[in-house]
């Protein structure tokens, strides 16, 4: 069943988010958003701004030599498609992995997590909003910074490492 992630912690993508990630699935589910922010921030002086929900975009289904599927973005690089499509594809990949550690509990309908309670405000409201890192050629990798650094280059790095 697809809703099996969602609606799940405190950043599940079908309610928003605040507070601390539950668990690596919440985590995902909070970079998705960030990186999808980083697009806004990105290409905001374009005509149309890059809203990914309003954007589609061009993919190959690729077949490794160990028989392992993936999926390949083939807009053309810096393009706000195919940066759409890294950020979907970055969290397609990241449930994939984390599909095992799924907790119930952690499900606002099929488990008892209350968000209310569970994810706190931070101070101010919300979240602060964080640099993201790099440009329209390096995405999904320019995620907003935590406890790090932005370099000369794509991603961010531990502090200290630049």
């Amino acid at each position: 069943e697809n809703s099996r992630t969602l609606p799940e912690g405190s950043h599940n993508l079908a309610q928003g988010g605040y507070g601390k990630p539950q668990d690596n699935i919440d985590r995902s589910c909070k970079d998705f958003k960030q990186c999808y922010r980083c697009l806004n921030e990105e290409f905001g002086d374009t005509s149309k701004g890059c809203a990914g929900e309003e954007f589609g975009y061009r993919f190959d289904l690729l077949t490794n030599a160990d028989g392992s599927k993936d999926v390949q973005c083939t807009n053309s690089l810096g393009s706000c498609r195919r940066s759409v499509c890294e950020c979907d594809l970055q969290l397609a990949r990241a449930l994939s992995k984390y599909e095992s550690e799924w907790d119930e509990s952690l499900h606002s309908v099929k488990g008892d997590f209350d968000r209310e309670t569970t994810c706190a405000v931070p101070p101010g409201g919300g979240n602060p909003i964080l640099e993201c890192c790099g440009d329209k050629t390096t995405f999904p990798f320019n995620q907003p910074r935590r406890a790090n650094q932005c370099c000369d280059g794509p991603e961010a790095k531990p502090l200290g490492q630049c």
